[in-house]
């Protein structure tokens, strides 16, 4: 699979990922819909999302940036290691 198909695959699933608990947080933390302590390390647990988020975006930065290093063509390497030319 080449950078470019591999990094727009990356992308779809930090997507999903990014937007997967959206729906629940704006459901729990609009109303009071359960309370206690369980309730509030769900709730947490839930915030954690921020950080999941954060961490995503970081991760699919860090990808492209490294695509971006990588040159798009290299030379062919014989078994001595040195590049046949």
């Amino acid at each position: 699979m080449g950078g470019k198909t591999m990094l727009a695959l990356v992308r779809e699933h930090a997507g999903i990922m990014e937007t997967s608990l959206d729906q629940v947080c704006a459901l729990f933390g609009g109303h009071r819909v359960w309370v206690g302590s369980t309730a509030r390390a769900f709730g947490e647990e839930l915030n954690g999302r921020r950080r999941m988020k954060a961490t995503i975006q970081h991760l699919v930065a860090e990808l492209e940036a490294e695509l971006r290093a990588t040159p798009a063509r290299i030379s062919r390497a014989t078994p001595s290691g040195r590049p046949l030319v």
